[in-house]
C-alpha cells in the first residue's frame, strides 16, 4: 500500500489535532507495522482524553483578600412607604368579602343531613337575614325549625370520631349535621365560629336585638304572602342566574357546591 494511502486511510482513526506528518512518522518507524500502527494510535487518543479532561476542570480558587469593612449604616434609614406599612390592612378586603359571601349563602340555606342515632335524614340549615338566629328544618322556613340564637350556640365543631360531621354546640346540647367531605366541614367550621363571633359580639354591643325567631321571619312572610305571588314569576326567571353567582362567589367550595357535593337549598 502507498504510503500516502497508508495515511489517508488512518486519518479517520487518530485524533484530529494530529497531522499527515506525524501519521507518516508513524508508519516510518513501526515499518508498518499495523499492531504498532494501533498502538501509537491508542496512545494518541489516551493523550487527547486526559488534555479534555484538564481542559473541562475548573479553575482553582483565586487567592484569599483581605475583606473590606462592611459601608457604614445610613444616619436616617429609608422609612417605610404607606403602602407597604398598609399592605397588610389592604388584605382584609378579601377576609371582608369572604364573609359577606358566606352570609349571603347561609341566608339562602344549605341542604345537608342531621345525623342521628339511627341514622340520618336530609335537612336544612340557614339563618335570617340578620345572621343573628341559626335555624335546622326539613325545609326551609319550615313552622317546626329548630332556632338558635348565635348567643345561644357556643361553637361549631369538626367531630373526632367522623371526618363528615360538623357538631352545632348550643345550650341545649349538640346539633350534628353531616357534609359532604372533609373539605366542606373544615370551611364550613371556620366560617360559622367566624359568624357567631361577629354576630355575638354585635350583640354585647347592643348592636339591634334580634327578632324573635320564627323558622326564620314566618309572621312577616305571611305578610308578604301576596306579594311574594305576584312577583313569582319574575324571581324564577332570575333563579338560574342567580345560583350560578351565588356558586362563583364562594370560592373556597364552589367546586363542590357545583358538583352538588354542597346544595343551595331553594
Amino acid at each position: 500500500m502507498d504510503i500516502e494511502e497508508h495515511i489517508q486511510k488512518l486519518r479517520e482513526h487518530v485524533p484530529d489535532n494530529k497531522t499527515d506528518d506525524e501519521i507518516r512518522a508513524v508508519i516510518e518507524e513501526t515499518n508498518g507495522d499495523e499492531e504498532a500502527i494501533q498502538a501509537r494510535i491508542a496512545a494518541w487518543w489516551e493523550e487527547a482524553a486526559n488534555e479534555d479532561e484538564e481542559e473541562a476542570a475548573p479553575p482553582p480558587p483565586p487567592p484569599a483578600q483581605e475583606s473590606s469593612p462592611p459601608p457604614p449604616a445610613p444616619e436616617n434609614p429609608p422609612k417605610r412607604s404607606a403602602r407597604s406599612s398598609t399592605k397588610k390592612g389592604g388584605g382584609s378586603g378579601g377576609s371582608d368579602k369572604e364573609m359577606m359571601d358566606f352570609r349571603h349563602l347561609m341566608v339562602k340555606g344549605l341542604e345537608l343531613k342531621k345525623s342521628k342515632a339511627g341514622g340520618s335524614e336530609k335537612c336544612v340549615i340557614y339563618m335570617d337575614v340578620t345572621c343573628r338566629t341559626f335555624f335546622c328544618a326539613k325545609q326551609k322556613n319550615a313552622p317546626s325549625a329548630k332556632a338558635f340564637r348565635v348567643e345561644e350556640i357556643a361553637e361549631a365543631s369538626a367531630s373526632s370520631d367522623n371526618e363528615k360531621i360538623i357538631s352545632i354546640m348550643h345550650k341545649e346540647g349538640s346539633l350534628d349535621l353531616e357534609v359532604s367531605s372533609p373539605k366542606v366541614r373544615d370551611y364550613l367550621v371556620r366560617m360559622l365560629n367566624k359568624l357567631f363571633t361577629l354576630e355575638k359580639a354585635k350583640a354585647a354591643e347592643g348592636g339591634g336585638a334580634a327578632a324573635e325567631p320564627d323558622s326564620g321571619g314566618g309572621g312577616a312572610r305571611e305578610k308578604k304572602a301576596k306579594k311574594s305571588s305576584r312577583e313569582g314569576k319574575s324571581s324564577k326567571s332570575s333563579k338560574s342566574s342567580s345560583r350560578e353567582e351565588e356558586r362563583r362567589a364562594h370560592p373556597g367550595v364552589a367546586s363542590e357546591v357545583a358538583g352538588g357535593a354542597l346544595l343551595l337549598a331553594e
